[in-house]
């Protein structure tokens, strides 16, 4: 599984997507905050993927993302690397 974000200047929206589908099968809103922490973004990314399946944490290989808020890539970058490896 693959988690996806779109990084907007008022809200994120993120997808969860099955190998060789490209629509999502879980997709999860949240605001943007420009400032948030590792621990922060780690709890609320967490937080939605557990609304789709208590273990689909454990089954996301990869992340991907775009954004057009760039004070948080470097944020992202660790969480998914801190989160999915």
């Amino acid at each position: 599984m693959i988690a996806g974000f779109n990084i907007g200047n008022t809200h994120t929206v993120m997808g969860l997507y099955q190998e060789g589908n490209p629509d999502p099968v879980y997709a999860y809103r949240y605001p943007t905050v420009r400032e948030t922490s590792l621990q922060e973004l780690s709890h609320t990314i967490t937080k939605g993927i557990n609304g789709y399946n208590d273990d689909a944490v454990t089954r996301i290989y990869g992340a991907i993302y775009s954004s057009v808020v760039p004070q948080c890539n470097e944020t992202y970058d660790n969480v998914c690397a801190t989160l999915f490896g």
